[in-house]
């Protein structure tokens, strides 16, 4: 069914499509790797920042790539539930802080005079369990469980962090701050490709077809297994999301 014969034989191979391009000139640099398309980016980046930690110590190129992998998804969550609230995402990032850094749990106290210390129309109830005040309008933060439970993604990205506040021309930053200036870096022009099926003819002969720029991958035995699996699973309900073997995992770029 898939030439056992031929696999054995060290004759077969896949092409690897890129997962990103980016428009140079005239012509299109492709990206077959989120690392690779992450250290281009970071390139830009560093042109403009370095981060340091709280002691001044400055973080290697190799631990932020890291950094800007681990964090990835981390301005995405937070703006969500900033926007599922209405409240302002530098002020949800400081109250998300303060219960970490508490012990996954909130000293109301400490918190209100945290953020009366940088804020000046906010204030904490300490009857009612709450942040309240204006910042570009008006802001409510319940300090509740199903608060907690609605910013879990959020707080799982903090907790993988070894720190949570870096400095950027020693002026302190949060992971926010960090990544929004990633952001920034990154080019207006990438495009992602999700599948062959939204490339053109002419950025598949380039990127996955021509012999002097593709990449092949040989099959093994256990390789080519895999991949049959993968596709009678995804035929049988292709709802579902799946990892395709041989692609890189954000866990694989962090190990």
């Amino acid at each position: 069914m898939y030439f056992p014969q031929m696999i054995k034989a060290g004759m077969v191979y896949k092409a690897i499509p890129p997962l990103y391009s980016i428009k140079e000139g005239k012509k299109n640099r492709y990206f077959i790797e989120n690392t690779d398309m992450v250290k281009y980016i970071q390139k830009n980046f560093n042109q403009n920042y370095t981060v340091t930690d709280n002691k001044n110590n400055k973080i290697s190129d190799k631990d932020m790539m890291k950094f800007f992998v681990k964090n990835a998804d981390y301005n995405y969550y937070l703006k969500d539930i900033a926007q599922t609230y209405a409240v302002n995402p530098k002020l949800l990032e400081m109250v998300l802080y303060s219960y970490i850094t508490n012990k996954n749990s909130f000293n109301i106290k400490k918190l209100k005079k945290e953020i009366e210390s940088v804020y000046r129309f906010m204030s904490v109830d300490t009857k009612n369990n709450c942040v309240i005040g204006t910042i570009e309008g008006s802001n409510f933060i319940p300090l509740t469980e199903k608060f907690i439970g609605d910013c879990g993604h959020i707080l799982n990205i903090m907790n993988s962090n070894t720190d949570l506040i870096y400095k950027i021309n020693k002026k302190p930053v949060t992971i926010f701050d960090i990544m929004t200036l990633y952001e920034k870096a990154t080019p207006k022009n990438v495009k992602r490709y999700k599948g062959l099926g939204e490339m053109n003819k002419q950025d598949l002969a380039e990127s996955t077809l021509d012999p002097s720029t593709r990449t092949l991958i040989q099959y093994t035995m256990e390789s080519a297994k895999e991949d049959i699996e993968f596709i009678r699973e995804y035929e049988s309900d292709p709802k579902k999301i799946l990892t395709h073997v041989g692609s890189v995992t954000r866990e694989d770029l962090l190990d």
